[in-house]
């Protein structure tokens, strides 16, 4: 691991609140605080991992040592993230096997690799997918959202709107 403080939540299969409250500090289900924390470790429950109230860089890419980062913090073991109300910003260039909810604000979400579902919010929410599993789920929510599918596999796209289905074939799409 690296070098720096843990908090490890290892109680069963007991599900796991964590949430940032301050840089490098917050609570776990609302009985445990921690500060000058640098690794959250959930166990083997739904653990659930809710950034703080600013603007939020999400890096879910590979470290050396394993687990993924927000705002400097790394973190493993989560099956849901959760932004908060100000900008969100998701890179996702390593599987993760769980949902990922930006919330409030203009969020921004680079999908470079399979992630089973990501949600936007209320607000104008930016969606640009590079590779994504057959199945996965982007989901808009309200506001006015922008969806960018730049892939080179040849992937068959869903895209739901009220009523209307949309389905595209990228195999078939022409490249510049």
């Amino acid at each position: 691991h690296t070098n720096g403080d843990i908090v490890r939540y290892n109680n069963g299969t007991e599900a796991g609140a964590w949430a940032l409250t301050e840089e490098n500090s917050g609570r776990l289900n609302s009985t445990v605080t921690f500060t000058t924390v640098e690794i959250l470790e959930g166990g083997a429950g739904g653990n659930t991992l809710t950034a703080r109230n600013t603007a939020n860089d999400w890096q879910l890419a590979a470290l050396a040592d394993g687990g993924f980062t927000v705002d400097g913090v790394r973190f493993t073991g989560m099956d849901v993230l959760e932004g908060n109300a100000d900008v969100d910003t998701f890179t996702i260039s390593e599987d993760f096997a769980g949902e990922i909810y930006g919330f409030g604000s203009d969020d921004v979400f680079n999908i470079e690799a399979n992630v089973s579902a990501v949600y936007g919010g209320n607000e104008t929410d930016i969606f640009v997918v590079k590779d994504a599993a057959a199945g996965t789920v982007i989901d808009g929510e309200a506001g006015n959202d922008t969806l960018t599918l730049d892939s080179a596999s040849n992937a068959e796209w869903e895209l739901r709107g009220g009523s209307s289905t949309l389905v595209v074939d990228s195999s078939a799409m022409a490249t510049s």
